[in-house]
C-alpha cells in the first residue's frame, strides 16, 4: 500500500481503518495466534490457555509501552517487526481479555533513547500522533463504554490524550471507565481524577513497583518527578487510601529471565500466583512514591533482590502490570455497567 510505505519512511498519517494497523481488535482473525501462543500455569501445574470474553461489557484501548532499546533518539517504523510488541500485548493484557474487548495499535513509538535527551521529543511526539489517530478510530468505530491501558511509553501518550482529547469532551469523558497508566516516566495527567474507591468512573490509577527490601526507585534519576501511587488491591477494602499492606488477588509473571519458575511446565510463557503476594504503597525520604511488592509464599519468591531488573532506579518496573494483573481486572469488571 503505497500509504504505508510513505508513513513508513518516516511521515504520515497512519489509516487505523486499515486491520494492518492492529495486534488486537473485534473480530480480527490473525488474533488467534496470540491467544494460542500464550499458556499460564498456576503454581500446582495446571495448564491454561488464556481467551477473550465474548461478552464484555466494556472495551479496552491498550498502548504498549517501549520495546524498542535504541539508545538514539528516534522512532521504530517497522511495524512488521512484531515479535517484541506481541511478546509484551501477550504478557501485560491478555489477562485482561476475560473483563474487556481488546483494541491494541500498532504504533511507531519512539526508541528509549528518546526520552533521555531534548532531541527526542520530535519522536515522542510523532508516537503520540499515531496513539491518537489509532484513538479516533476507535472511538468512532465502538459507542460502548472503554477503559485505557498503558505502561511506560503507553502511559506517557495515553496521558496526553486524557488532557488533549477527553477531558474537553463531555461524550468521551462520559464514556471512560477508568485509567490505568503505571509505570510512566512523567506525571500522570492531572485533567481527571486519582482513583480512591472501586466504583467511581473517570478516574485514573498511577504507580510503581518495587521489591520488598529495595529502596523507593526514582526511576530514571534524582531529577525524576515525584509521581503518586494508588494501591488498587485496596480499592474495594473498607479504606481504600490506607497505606498498609494489602493482599494481591494473583499475578501473572513472564517465565523467562530471572522470575524463570524452576517447577513451570515447559510450555508455560507466563506463572499465575495465588494469594501469594501484598502490596502497599510508601514514600522514600526524598518524597519518590512507590508501590511495595512482598512475598508471602513459601520458600524464596520469584523476584530477586539484586537482579538489574527488579532493583535500582526502575525498581520492578517490567513487571508493574504483570503484577497487578488480578486486581486490574476486578477493577474493570467492578467499575463496569
Amino acid at each position: 500500500m503505497i500509504w504505508l510505505l510513505l508513513a513508513l519512511s518516516g511521515g504520515g498519517t497512519l489509516d487505523y481503518s486499515d486491520p494492518a494497523m492492529w495486534l488486537i481488535q473485534p473480530g480480527q482473525p490473525e488474533e488467534a495466534d496470540l491467544w494460542d501462543a500464550t499458556v499460564q500455569v498456576s503454581v500446582d501445574g495446571q495448564l491454561q490457555v488464556l481467551a477473550p470474553e465474548q461478552t464484555a461489557a466494556v472495551d479496552c484501548f491498550y498502548v504498549y509501552p517501549t520495546v524498542d532499546m535504541a539508545l538514539q533518539p528516534g522512532q521504530h517504523t517497522d511495524l512488521e517487526a512484531l515479535s517484541d510488541p506481541e511478546r509484551i500485548t501477550r504478557w501485560q493484557a491478555l489477562g485482561l481479555a476475560s473483563a474487556c474487548t481488546l483494541w491494541v495499535p500498532k504504533y511507531r513509538q519512539a526508541t528509549i533513547g528518546s526520552f533521555a535527551s531534548p532531541k527526542g521529543k520530535p519522536a515522542i511526539d510523532a508516537a503520540y500522533q499515531d496513539v491518537q489517530a489509532a484513538f479516533e478510530h476507535f472511538a468512532q468505530s465502538s459507542e460502548r463504554p472503554f477503559v485505557l491501558v498503558g505502561h511506560s511509553q503507553g502511559s506517557v501518550h495515553l496521558s496526553r490524550l486524557i488532557e488533549e482529547r477527553i477531558a474537553a469532551d463531555p461524550a468521551l469523558r462520559a464514556r471512560l471507565v477508568v485509567a490505568w497508566l503505571p509505570g510512566s516516566p512523567t506525571p500522570i495527567t492531572e485533567a481527571l481524577p486519582s482513583c480512591e474507591d472501586s466504583t467511581s468512573w473517570g478516574c485514573t490509577v498511577s504507580f510503581r513497583s518495587f521489591r520488598e527490601g529495595n529502596k523507593v526507585p526514582p526511576f530514571a534519576g534524582k531529577d525524576a518527578p515525584i509521581v503518586s501511587c494508588q494501591n488498587p488491591a485496596r480499592f474495594a477494602s473498607p479504606d481504600p487510601v490506607s497505606q498498609d499492606w494489602a493482599p494481591l488477588s494473583w499475578v501473572l509473571i513472564p517465565n523467562v529471565g530471572p522470575w524463570q519458575h524452576i517447577d513451570a511446565h515447559p510450555e508455560a510463557e507466563l506463572v499465575r500466583y495465588e494469594g501469594q503476594f501484598e502490596a502497599r504503597c510508601t514514600e522514600s525520604r526524598r518524597g519518590y512514591a512507590g508501590l511495595e511488592l512482598r512475598w508471602t509464599g513459601a520458600g524464596k519468591g520469584p523476584i530477586p533482590k539484586c537482579h538489574p531488573q527488579s532493583a535500582g532506579n526502575f525498581g520492578t518496573h517490567v513487571l508493574d502490570l504483570a503484577m497487578l494483573q488480578g486486581e486490574m481486572v476486578a477493577d474493570i469488571q467492578r467499575r463496569s455497567p
